[in-house]
Formats: structure tokens, C-alpha cells, sequence
């Protein structure tokens, strides 16, 4: 799943804005299959920084190509651990 997220970090007034997009990971590589008992999965979320509402207009505008900043796993300090 993608998705535009805004946020309003601590010292900004501005919302700042990040496309992220979320998708499952077998933990277990050698599982195979997508149904019940196919072997546990984790949620990975990649995160790209777009900036501000007026940056993301001006580097529409220019054409400008957007970096990746961040990976971050879902649900990581909550899970299970073996």
C-alpha cells in the first residue's frame, strides 16, 4: 500500500510530507504461500521525504527525482522475538 503522509514535526510550522509505501517481508525466507500456516510475515515501511507543500510544487515543477530516507519495520518493538 502507498500513501502520502503529512506530519507536523516539533519546530516546524509548516506539515512536512513523505510518500511511504508498506509491504510484507517472509520472516523465514524458505516459507512459501500467502494462507494461514504459510509461515509468519513482517511489515516493512520505505519512506521518501518530499518536503514541505510549496518544495514539492517547486520540484514538480524542475522535475526533481526524490530520495529514499528511511526503511523502518511495523510492529518490530511489539513482536515476538525467538
Amino acid at each position: 500500500m502507498a500513501k502520502i503522509v503529512a506530519k507536523q514535526l516539533p519546530g516546524h510550522r509548516e506539515l512536512i510530507y513523505y510518500y511511504q509505501h508498506s509491504y510484507r517481508v517472509k520472516i523465514h525466507p524458505g516459507a512459501e504461500g500467502k494462507g494461514p500456516g504459510s509461515g509468519p510475515s513482517q511489515v516493512k515501511t520505505e519512506s521518501v521525504y518530499l518536503g514541505t507543500a510549496d518544495q514539492v510544487r517547486d520540484r514538480c515543477r524542475a522535475g526533481f527525482a526524490f530520495q529514499k530516507v528511511q526503511a523502518k519495520g511495523l510492529g518490530d518493538d511489539g513482536a515476538p522475538h525467538d
